[in-house]
């Protein structure tokens, strides 16, 4: 990787260049980033930046990027002292040197509870950002607390959050019966590693290896004999049971069979016919008389 690295730095050089001095810039950008790599690598042990226990600490607990982040809070915190105002419940962290980057200038007061090993700082950098401040890691020091209590440990930000988190995934795709997209990828996932993980261990002895073949196979066979069955309690169910109802064929009313009593056709006619007369002559009986009321009393008026 380093020398494609002095290769390519060579080619873009103009040819007017040391490549000495070409091939020393390339190797130390390397280290540089190999030691990053090294430092922020799960791995590796982390470098210290004190000798403090709670470091050591914070290091097995914290994931590498926020332990990076609580050690520049730990390495701030030697810039202050602490005045105690009431004992094991209330302190001022007070500034005794300036640095660049300070995030806070003036003193802060702390409230103790040493029961419940409670601490609230008046800056709320922990109930903010879920990691612990400065002027809280400088009163430990103060107290001698040298592991972090649990009301200062956000679990989101712990190494064990993450397989915490997908075992509960886990359990739960397990324990419901549903057969979404996402629940057969985690069963999938869940089986492939379970299985590669115990063939790992017997792949080197053929007795362990030929029966642990053997047992799956029986139980692949009985996984199917059981799908077979109640396929088949399912078929003799539906078998059981009504057939559908289908929509209805219409029949002409020419060809179906006729009551006696039914009159026919030309007689439902006829009815009809006699109906509509009867009602045309009442209009206009009705009609008439309305026009001869009114010439009536229209006379009576003229006359």
């Amino acid at each position: 990787m380093q020398n494609a690295d002095i290769a390519k730095e060579l080619n873009q050089q103009p040819d007017l260049i040391d490549r000495a001095s070409v091939r020393n810039n390339t190797r130390s950008k390397s280290i540089a980033k190999e030691d990053e790599n090294r430092f922020t690598s799960l791995v590796k042990e982390p470098t210290y930046c004190t000798h403090q226990r709670i470091e050591r600490h914070a290091a097995k607990l914290y994931n590498r990027d926020i332990f990076v982040k609580f050690q520049e809070e730990l390495f701030n915190s030697s810039a202050f002292s602490v005045n105690e105002i009431i004992k094991d419940h209330k302190y001022t962290i007070v500034k005794n040197c300036f640095y660049k980057n300070a995030e806070f200038w003036k003193d802060k007061f702390i409230e103790v509870d040493r029961i419940k090993q409670e601490f609230k700082c008046e800056c709320c950098k922990l109930q903010r950002d879920g990691l612990v401040c400065y002027n809280i890691l400088r009163l430990f020091t103060q107290l001698g607390i040298n592991k972090l209590p649990d009301s200062c440990i956000n679990r989101r930000w712990t190494k064990t959050y993450r397989e915490e988190e997908l075992e509960k995934q886990e359990k739960k795709c397990i324990e419901d019966p549903g057969c979404t997209k996402a629940q057969k990828a985690i069963r999938y996932a869940m089986v492939n590693n379970k299985v590669t993980a115990i063939w790992s261990d017997i792949c080197n002895n053929a007795a362990q290896s030929k029966e642990f073949l053997e047992e799956l196979e029986r139980f692949h066979e009985k996984m199917l004999k059981e799908k077979e069955g109640t396929q088949q309690e399912v078929e003799k169910q539906n078998a059981l049971k009504d057939p559908p109802i289908g929509d209805g064929k219409s029949v002409l009313k020419g060809k179906r069979i006729k009551h006696p009593t039914e009159p026919t056709v030309e007689e439902k006619k006829k009815k009809g016919k006699g109906k509509g007369t009867r009602k045309v002559d009442g209009i206009d009986k009705v009609f008439r008389s309305c026009i001869c009321y009114s010439i009536i009393i229209m006379l009576r008026y003229l006359i």
